[in-house]
């Protein structure tokens, strides 16, 4: 369930916190860990749904079509991040909603590479790959989202 915050609401916890909020446009810190970072960029529902889901096929039977299912999870995830991101941003009126949305993609497909997820069941997956990808992202995301949010 998606919590509402009015303006007075997240006033009130900045004083009561005594840390500054994060500003439009605001790029998560270097502090955190890489995969961490990304997943800023990704609807917290969409994190919680494709883990769960992966945790999930760990149950799976002899038998059970796995890399079909991740598949399948990693589609419906894909396409939630999109719906979340810029549907919803544009019902609540989020300025920069498209620059949003593209980071969200990008952030989401980079982040589901990096961790395995259906991509782990082809003989050309590397984790590597994914592992550059992802700080190549975090190098480039702050001076391209900063261009393209104007």
């Amino acid at each position: 369930m998606r919590s509402v915050f009015t303006k007075e609401d997240l006033e009130k916890r900045k004083r009561q916190a005594g840390a500054t909020a994060l500003k439009e446009g605001d790029i998560p810190s270097n502090t955190d860990d890489h995969l961490a970072q990304v997943a800023k960029f990704i609807p917290a529902e969409v994190l919680t749904f494709y883990v769960a889901a992966f945790g999930l096929f760990t149950l799976a039977k002899e038998g059970t079509p796995v890399e079909t299912l991740a598949w399948i999870t990693f589609a419906i995830a894909f396409f939630a991040t999109i719906i979340y991101t810029y549907f919803v941003g544009k019902k609540d009126k989020v300025p920069g909603v498209e620059a949003k949305t593209i980071f969200a993609v990008v952030g989401f497909l980079i982040w589901a590479y990096t961790l395995g997820g259906p991509f782990a069941y082809q003989s050309w997956y590397y984790s590597l790959y994914g592992s550059l990808g992802l700080l190549v992202f975090l190098l480039f995301a702050p001076v391209i989202y900063k261009l393209i949010a104007k």
